[in-house]
């Protein structure tokens, strides 16, 4: 839900600063509110809603479960590292 609001105010302060390009500063928050949209939607688009719906399909008890889940451990969570 968090990534959802962050997203919201997000693209609430690129609309609110389009028209202030003028002001010092503004050119910074554009892209870093752009930056921040492109990343965490696009990394949670193209990499763990695939990899979470491979999760929900798989199962555990099977080679290919046990090995999408070895994955899983060593690169999308803190106890991989």
């Amino acid at each position: 839900m968090a990534l959802f609001e962050t997203v919201l105010a997000c693209l609430f302060l690129v609309i609110a600063y389009l028209s202030k390009l003028h002001q010092p500063g503004t050119v910074y928050l554009l892209l870093g509110s752009l930056l921040y949209l492109l990343g965490t939607i696009l990394v949670t688009i193209v990499f763990n809603v695939p990899l979470n719906d491979a999760l929900a399909i798989a199962k555990p008890d099977s080679t290919g479960g046990a090995n999408l889940w070895a994955i899983y451990r060593r690169s999308g969570t803190m106890f991989g590292q």
